[in-house]
């Protein structure tokens, strides 16, 4: 070699050397750069951190104000309650259980407080994992850099300048991307953190149904009248206030106890799945790129040894061995492809009235049936029959008006469709049967013998011929009478029925007496038609006494007049017993509708019910369904890595893991779906079962008053109508009441919609984790193809093996918060089922005082008008 040869060889090391000395100066830039941009990225991560503990905290502070307030507020419509006697004790019992609901919300709000604050925790923890990781990565890039110097400045192969203008960049370009990636991790989770606040805020919604329901509860007793209402209405303020105290109280107190565990077991788990995504993140990434740093020197090893063995084959003249042409060609495609590939930098985020028995004595008339019936049948006019006054005709005349008044008294009468506790359709069928009798059985004696005073031309056989057998149906007709009579005053008064008796038993001595007359004025005419007396007025004074005329037409009379007070005393009686009647069926038919109208919200509700279970078992099958589509989506990519011999084995455990993971991803879904239907199931039919439950409870008690009520109107006394007035309203409206009542358990506390935004919320949560393991691998993917250089293929295994490591661990949260969702959704629905329970519990002991309160009004104002 020549002196100027030599010369200028050195001066070409001397450039190389300044020039490798600028590049390692630039790496040790590009690295201080990276490491001041990850810091700041550091300070704005754990400055978020402290926002959003801030904010956490924030939402619960809130949460106590505003519960506390409602609470309170609540309370103070106790206030006039509180001085009342009979409704004191319970008020007070009720304002204790609210005042311990708001201490308890405090010690409550409190701890959670604490479990916030170990979200703190997270930034000094991710702090020192970044600097520990990213220190040994770029450690690992400096190395490489030194000794690819190293390498450069002590080799004379001729294709140096082709090997360092292959490498010579490559570690700057790395640490640059390995700074990018990892802060990339950390703004990434600042996202997340805002969506715990969201959940938060769901939680929140759920624990204030439960304080709103309670102070709500507080309300309607309160709401139900003031210390000054009627009597029953105090009743049944003070029966809601014990419910509150006895039964309500302790319910509340257990769930909203359980509502805050879940929270703070949600914000425990958040704080460790934060961790998670953040360090499986940076192990992704500092491990991705520390091995692309540690294959540089190896790289460049191997190139300049390729490079020899192609420059030894071309100068060597016979022909390579197989073994040699294998080598030959390796040596080739990797010059060819050794150039540096840029991975991908972006993410997609993608009986009668004295109780005796009436006994009829039927007289049975003597005449004799061979000489027919006597009749008046005499061509001559007798005194007192048809003439004078009283006289026999007339009397009985009267029998048509008497007829029409009593049949007027009793006409159109419907029979009540419910015979309450009075038996009233057997009262009213009685009084029905008794008035028949009358007008046609007993009447009809009057009626014939009108016909006989009234035609004494027509002869004696045909005048008379029915006469015995229309008095003998009289007597029968009489003689149910004490049992129909019986049968009425099991609906009607002892007053009405003992009037009822005597209008009956002066009937029956008249009818008595007119037997008696008859069979006298029948003698009399025998006598007149054997006497052989021309037919003179002498003849039938002389053989028929005029007393007996004037004793039969007053007999008679006594007939008609007894029964135009019968007639007063049956409309009195019908009038009782419609006014009852009219009580049951309006009570029939109101409660009928009220349990029609308690049912088809029943109804409403279960379809609520399942639209609810298919909108959040599709919100469920979408975004988790996405998740997996997500993550298959990658396979293909993956497996262009299957058939390369550096990352043939990395990405062969990942398809096997992707294949867990989405299996894993399918079966969280089926286990939050199928909770979802079981759960919602049982929170309808708990529902439904303490709905139902109570309407059972109540009838009775209903039924009771209500029978109470048209018993007192049936019966008719002297109050009757004035305490109908006064207390009827409220007893036939208790049906009503409980109709309402139950209306607005369900209405007000059954609607399952407010955990509508939780679940959909915490879905998402879950679709970010899935999706984080789909980005992750794509971050892989996105590096380079099975054809990059090798630096870049060994990143890309090391990257693949390590997202085993990340989506195992997110899984482990995954499988966590889906625990957690059905949780929640065990929680609220026991909740929702419960506070439909208090709201049940406290109108049945309202509504049971009510009831028993009016029946003892009602029995005191039958006696005191009052």
């Amino acid at each position: 070699m020549t002196c100027r040869s030599l010369l200028w060889f050195a001066l070409s090391l001397a450039v190389l050397a300044i020039n490798l000395q600028d590049a390692s100066a630039q790496l040790d830039n590009a690295i201080v750069s990276k490491r001041t941009s990850i810091n700041s990225t550091l300070v704005s991560f754990s400055n978020n951190i402290v926002s959003k503990v801030n904010d956490y905290v924030n939402k619960f502070t809130s949460l106590r104000n505003d519960m506390a307030f409602h609470l309170k507020s609540s309370s103070e419509t106790l206030t006039q309650f509180l001085t009342s006697q009979d409704i004191s004790r319970n008020a007070i019992g009720a304002l204790n259980v609210s005042q311990q609901a708001s201490a308890t919300l405090q010690t409550n709000v409190t701890a959670s407080i604490a479990v916030v604050a170990n979200f703190s925790t997270i930034a000094p923890c991710i702090n020192t994992k970044t600097q520990i990781s990213i220190n040994a990565t770029f450690n690992e890039f400096s190395q490489a850099q030194a000794q690819f110097l190293t390498i450069v400045l002590n080799s004379n192969s001729p294709f140096l300048s082709t090997c360092r203008s292959r490498y010579s960049n490559t570690a700057q370009d790395l640490v640059n991307q390995a700074g990018d990636r990892v802060q990339d991790c950390l703004n990434d989770e600042n996202n997340e953190l805002s969506r715990v606040s969201w959940i938060i805020n769901n939680f929140m919604t759920l624990i204030r149904q439960n304080y709103q329901s309670l102070g709500n509860h507080v309300r309607l007793c309160s709401s139900l009248g003031s210390a000054s209402s009627r009597d029953e209405v105090r009743a049944e303020i003070s029966a809601c206030f014990k419910g509150i105290l006895i039964y309500v109280g302790p319910i509340y107190d257990a769930t909203i106890a359980q509502q805050f565990t879940l929270v703070n077991t949600m914000m425990q788990l958040e704080v460790v799945a934060s961790n998670n995504r953040v360090k499986t993140c940076i192990n992704q990434v500092t491990k991705t790129y520390t091995a692309m740093a540690k294959e540089i020197v190896p790289s460049l090893n191997q190139l300049f040894k390729y490079l020899n063995i192609w420059i030894g084959l071309q100068t060597q003249k016979p022909i390579p061995t197989a073994g040699r042409r294998a080598e030959y060609r390796r040596a080739i495609a990797t010059t060819v492809y050794a150039t540096v590939a840029l991975p991908w930098k972006g993410h997609t985020v993608p009986k009668g009235g004295d109780g005796k028995a009436i006994g009829w004595m039927r007289l049975v008339v003597v005449w004799p049936d061979s000489n027919g019936s006597p009749d008046l049948g005499l061509d001559i006019s007798i005194e007192f029959v048809t003439s004078n006054n009283p006289n026999i005709a007339s009397a009985a005349s009267m029998v048509t008006y008497t007829t029409s008044d009593l049949q007027g008294a009793i006409g159109g009468y419907q029979l009540p469709k419910l015979s309450g506790s009075t038996n009233l359709i057997a009262s009213g069928e009685a009084l029905i049967s008794l008035v028949s009798n009358i007008t046609v059985n007993v009447n009809d004696v009057l009626r014939n013998i009108s016909t006989v005073a009234n035609n004494r031309l027509t002869a004696p056989s045909c005048m008379f011929s029915n006469m015995n057998t229309t008095i003998d149906r009289a007597f029968v007709s009489l003689d149910e009478a004490s049992t129909l009579i019986q049968t009425i005053q099991t609906s009607t008064s002892s007053q009405n029925t003992g009037t009822l008796t005597s209008w009956l038993m002066m009937i029956q001595t008249a009818m008595a007496d007119i037997s008696t007359y008859l069979d006298q004025l029948y003698t009399g005419v025998v006598k007149v038609l054997t006497s052989g007396q021309p037919l003179t007025q002498a003849t039938i004074t002389a053989n028929i006494q005029q007393s007996i005329m004037v004793n039969l037409a007053g007999a008679i009379s006594v007939v008609t007049t007894a029964e135009k007070g019968l007639t007063t005393t049956v409309r009195t009686i019908r009038s009782s017993f419609e006014q009852s009647g009219n009580i049951l069926n309006t009570y029939s038919n109101d409660l009928y509708n009220a349990l029609i109208s308690v049912n088809n919200t029943q109804k409403d509700y279960y379809n609520q019910v399942v639209s609810r279970v298919n909108s959040y078992q599709g919100k469920i099958t979408w975004e988790f369904g996405w998740g997996v589509t997500d993550i298959r989506n990658t396979l293909s990519r993956v497996n262009n890595f299957v058939f390369d011999q550096d990352t043939t084995q990395s990405a062969k455990q990942l398809n096997v893991s992707i294949g867990v993971t989405n299996n894993a991803i399918d079966s969280n879904a089926l286990i939050i779906n199928t909770s979802l239907q079981s759960q919602l199931t049982l929170l309808f039919t708990g529902v439904e079962a303490f709905i139902q439950s109570n309407v059972k409870l109540l009838l009775p008690v209903f039924d009771s008053s209500l029978f109470k009520l048209a018993a007192t109107m049936s019966s008719g006394g002297v109050f009757a109508s004035n305490c109908n007035s006064k207390y009827g309203g409220a007893i036939t409206n208790l049906e009503n009441n409980m109709r309402d009542g139950l209306q607005k358990c369900f209405n007000e506390y059954a609607n399952t919609g407010y955990t509508d935004s939780f679940i959909s919320e915490y879905n998402m949560v879950i679709r970010e984790q899935t999706r984080s393991i789909a980005n992750r691998i794509n971050f892989c993917l996105n590096l380079g193809s099975s054809t990059s250089m090798k630096v870049i293929k060994m990143g890309i295994a090391a990257c693949l093996t390590e997202t085993i490591a990340l989506s195992e661990a997110l899984m482990k949260d995954v499988s966590i918060q889906s625990k957690l969702i059905v949780a929640m959704i065990n929680l609220e629905s026991l909740a929702t089922v419960q506070r439909v329970e208090s709201c049940a519990a406290i109108l049945n002991h309202g509504l049971v005082a009510k009831a028993e309160k009016l029946d003892q009004l009602l029995a005191t104002c039958q006696t005191t008008n009052q």
